[in-house]
């Protein structure tokens, strides 16, 4: 990670933290500097390979990240079916889109939210269906297929092959992890040896 050691320590040192409870202000303005960087970061990464592996048609999850911060701490919200593009999911006929998946559909039907999801991304997709009425005869009554028919067909369609072939493994989100969490040990490391040496140049700066 490209933490920026050296401004975290001219941001502490601006501050008063030799004041009363130097020592845990000390640190609290560390490691905030360092969560920050890494939750920013990791955003980045996070979009970065979401783009790349091609998984945007998943709902938007990016634009769904959300940050709650906390004291020493930041949890990063996204929503629960990250994990489904990322690992990938098993169909209920063929495992070869994410066999080592931990998920496997187990129905071929999909909940009403699902099923709006889908015939939303029909809808706004490349694969949209350009409908055009079709006119048949049937008892001697001329009859027309409707759009929504036509959807609703569509969005059946799509369903049955999601759940009969599943969804393939995109593993943005670990690829993201692993680039920006990747040298944590060395940050962590670092920020220990810069606080002694913060401590020493404050107290020198002092006499």
């Amino acid at each position: 990670m490209p933490f920026n050691f050296a401004k975290a320590q001219q941001k502490l040192l601006a501050t008063n933290f030799l004041a009363d409870n130097a020592e845990s202000k000390a640190q609290y303005e560390m490691v905030d500097s360092v969560l920050d960087e890494y939750v920013a970061l990791f955003l980045t990464n996070l979009e970065k390979y979401y783009n790349q592996f091609g998984v945007a048609a998943s709902g938007k999850l990016i634009s769904k990240a959300k940050v709650k911060e906390y004291e020493n701490g930041r949890t990063i919200f996204l929503p629960e079916y990250y994990d489904y593009v990322n690992k990938g999911v098993k169909g209920w006929f063929d495992s070869s889109n994410a066999p080592a998946s931990p998920y496997q559909f187990k129905s071929k039907g999909m909940n009403a939210k699902g099923r709006a999801s889908i015939r939303q991304y029909i809808q706004s997709s490349s694969r949209k269906i350009r409908n055009v009425d079709q006119p048949y005869k049937s008892e001697g009554k001329s009859k027309r297929i409707s759009k929504k028919n036509k959807l609703e067909k569509q969005v059946d369609r799509m369903i049955w092959n999601i759940k009969k072939y599943g969804i393939k493994t995109n593993p943005f989100f670990d690829a993201a992890y692993q680039e920006t969490f990747k040298d944590l040990e060395v940050t962590v490391e670092q920020i220990t040896k810069g606080m002694v040496e913060i401590m020493v140049k404050k107290t020198f700066e002092q006499k």
